[in-house]
């Protein structure tokens, strides 16, 4: 790659950057708006957003101790319209990434249906056949798919809105297993239809489902590991919920069979678990993402005995921050994990493009501290990956953009859909469009085949209306990058270009 033609170049050790400064609220406004939550800035939301917010928060403080008195109404809004900016400034996207060639060539992988809506891919040995399988979870089809990391895929279960999955074997029996998270419910809703389910495999290729938990709120992970050092597999998960939520834990009984959810905290909003010894002290933790009004990165410190301690290792400058993707690796290369997270949610008030969206780590230093940096920009952050993608050496993240809808910022010029923040000398990422245009992809994932670089990655496209006829887009490496003579584009359902 020819680094003279990078135009964004970011410095992680230079601090956070991004971080909106809190305005100085009268104390009837601070009172009420920071009585369950960090006082959100006037300044995170343009003048005409802040009446439908704040009516939101009125109608959920309502018959609570912090209650809205009606008087006080009028006046929080009028302070936060007065003191909000007209529009939010948010920079196009030709002055912010280089869209040079990558190292890959582009193939669409068919889906099974014409509504598919793809919150889950990766890669895993699950079928009979001998290699490696690209699985799909599609939420449209209400299916977890499987086949040649090109396709076809196959059906491996069908389940009523399932948001992600991991292959494990769960029973320990030789067979390749399905954990899978179901939501229940897409929207916001306080109705307790998520579910934690197992499909079991057996020596056919076929799976048996078995409802492990149910009648959860929206469950938005679930990750299987044995917290207890007993020699089988538990099972975490992290119910995102609406108002309320928790981080659960499920104990192997053995064979087939897991205790009643344990209640490990009871915050709403957590979007990912991630078992890893954070510590290195032997025992498996967990690190998770809470989003809502929390806006905090946790981490679960195993003390044994399914009793763990809760460290914050980052709460964000404001509520509005977005947090939404969560990966545990060593990125700096100095044998212990870093955490790797991405904040790039609109949803809860549809404004898209918010300055301090983007892919951001915190740094473990001595004495289990987390120092947060900067990784890079993107509207619409989402799903970090940490792979060696240019085989230099060291680490490099890959994050998607996901919108609901394909937004526009200029009518010439889409942000991209998927980036590469190479790391260029430690702790310095340049950028680069992957994906060129669409921000319909919440979820990607790599695979190296056994190598040092990754040969494969992918990316699952998920819009409201669903993407006909595709499920997913796989970039192969190309054995002639950098030739333009050779390099190939192709264009995805919504637009989307690989270069």
């Amino acid at each position: 790659m020819n680094h003279q033609s990078f135009i964004l170049v970011v410095a992680l050790v230079a601090g956070h950057a991004g971080t909106v400064v809190a305005d100085t609220a009268p104390p009837s406004v601070a009172s009420r708006c920071g009585a369950c939550h960090a006082l959100p800035p006037a300044n995170v939301l343009p003048q005409n957003k802040w009446r439908e917010i704040i009516q939101k928060m009125y109608e959920l403080a309502a018959g609570t101790v912090n209650a809205i008195a009606p008087s006080e109404f009028e006046t929080i809004i009028h302070w936060y319209e007065s003191s909000a900016p007209e529009k939010l400034e948010a920079a196009l996207w030709k002055a912010d990434f280089d869209r040079t060639s990558t190292q890959y060539r582009s193939t669409l992988v068919p889906s099974v249906t014409d509504h598919s809506q793809v919150s889950d891919v990766f890669f895993a040995d699950i079928l009979p056949a001998p290699g490696v399988e690209l699985v799909v979870v599609d939420m449209g089809a209400a299916s977890i798919l499987a086949g040649p990391p090109m396709g076809p895929l196959e059906v491996l279960v069908r389940t009523r809105l399932p948001l992600r999955a991991q292959v494990v074997d769960l029973d320990r029996d030789g067979f390749a297993d399905l954990l899978i998270a179901g939501i229940g419910w897409a929207t916001p809703s306080d109705a307790n239809l998520g579910t934690i389910t197992a499909a079991f495999g057996s020596p056919d290729g076929k799976f048996q489902l078995r409802q492990l938990a149910r009648r959860l709120g929206r469950v938005s992970d679930a990750r299987a590991a044995d917290f207890d050092g007993d020699g089988d597999l538990d099972v975490v998960s992290s119910v995102f919920g609406n108002r309320s939520g928790a981080i659960i834990m499920l104990e192997n009984l053995g064979g087939r069979s897991f205790s009643s959810p344990i209640t490990l905290d009871s915050r709403s909003g957590a979007v990912r678990v991630v078992p890893a010894d954070l510590n290195s002290d032997g025992r498996i933790d967990i690190v998770t993402a809470f989003s809502q009004e929390h806006e905090t990165i946790a981490a679960f410190l195993n003390q044994g005995k399914f009793i763990f301690e809760t460290n914050e290792l980052y709460r964000a400058p404001h509520p509005n921050w977005g947090m939404n993707g969560l990966t545990i690796a060593d990125l700096d290369g100095d044998a212990d994990l870093d955490v790797v997270f991405t904040n790039g949610d609109s949803m809860d008030d549809g404004v898209r493009f918010k300055p301090w969206h983007g892919v951001s780590w915190l740094e473990q230093r001595p004495g289990f501290r987390f120092e947060p940096h900067d990784i890079g920009k993107l509207y619409g952050a989402v799903s970090p990956l940490v792979a060696d993608i240019d085989g230099d050496g060291d680490s490099d993240v890959v994050a998607g953009s996901w919108f609901l809808e394909s937004p526009t910022l200029d009518e010439s010029n889409d942000p991209p859909g998927a980036v590469l923040f190479e790391q260029v000398r430690p702790g310095y990422f340049v950028s680069h469009a992957l994906l060129e245009s669409g921000s319909t992809i919440p979820t990607l994932a790599a695979l190296d085949n056994g190598g040092d670089v990754p040969e494969v990655l992918a990316f699952g496209y998920y819009r409201l209306a669903g993407i006909p006829g595709h499920s997913a887009l796989v970039l192969t490496r190309n054995p002639n990058s950098g030739n333009s003579e050779t390099d190939q584009s192709v264009e995805s359902p919504d637009g989307t270009k690989a270069q």
